[in-house]
């Protein structure tokens, strides 16, 4: 495409020159003050996090701030399944072992961060009501003493039920037994529900410190909870 020539007035050196050095004085004006606020930007921006998180250090370029995130490794769950009963349930066996099991249920125990063990109690009943189910398998702990209903609200259930049935559940408190007295506090929560004339009941018990509704070994008693399947039912 062509183009017209310009008059003459607007080739003259003069005026190219003028119009080339108005640009440059513009552009230098214009990068000085780019220059100022963004460099009054960084400045506020760091004394901020400075003033705000005296503790933290600031993140390194490109790198996530905050503590790393522990992402849990996959696992195969193990699958149990009552020989009396007909009900099946799945845990994870990298963080629960089976310490006994029977025709009608299993304990199995779990090895806490901090030493300590949690233990998980499933057991059926044939005719049984969830509330007897619970009593029943409660009567037949060992090694705890003065077990009594723990009444504060914080340590409640939202609700009982095992394997997506609606039941009963309850949480208590006691002791474990020692030869001179009494051992550390146990906190204790159970549930049970029926179904197709089978009644299922799980406890899962612990010492206080590592057990609550937040707790990694409550945690883990509500994926088994959930993954037991009734009799008859896929």
């Amino acid at each position: 495409m062509s183009t017209a020539t310009p008059p003459a007035s607007l080739r003259g050196a003069h005026t190219h020159h003028h119009l080339r050095g108005g640009h440059g004085r513009l552009g230098r004006r214009l990068l000085l003050h780019f220059v100022i606020a963004l460099a009054l930007v960084i400045g506020l921006g760091a004394l901020g996090a400075i003033v705000a998180k005296p503790s933290e250090h600031l993140c390194k370029p490109y790198q996530p701030c905050g503590p790393a995130r522990v992402v849990r490794p996959l696992v195969n769950e193990t699958v149990w399944r009552s020989a009396r009963f007909g009900y099946t349930l799945e845990y994870p066996a990298n963080e629960a072992g089976i310490a006994q099991q029977g025709s009608a249920g299993l304990v199995l125990q779990s090895h806490l961060p901090d030493g300590n063990t949690g233990t998980i109690l499933i057991h059926g009943f044939a005719g049984a009501s969830p509330a007897q189910a619970i009593h029943d398998q409660l009567s037949t702990l060992t090694g705890v003493t003065q077990l009594a209903t723990d009444t504060l609200p914080a340590d409640q259930l939202l609700g009982g039920g095992v394997g997506y049935r609606a039941g009963a559940g309850q949480v208590f408190t006691g002791y474990l037994a020692a030869p001179q007295g009494v051992g550390n506090q146990v906190s204790l929560a159970t549930q049970a529900a029926t179904s197709g004339g089978v009644t299922i009941s799980v406890t899962v018990a612990g010492v206080s410190s590592d057990a609550g509704p937040s707790s990694f070994l409550y945690q883990l008693g509500d994926q088994i909870v959930n993954s037991i399947r009734w009799p008859g039912r896929p």
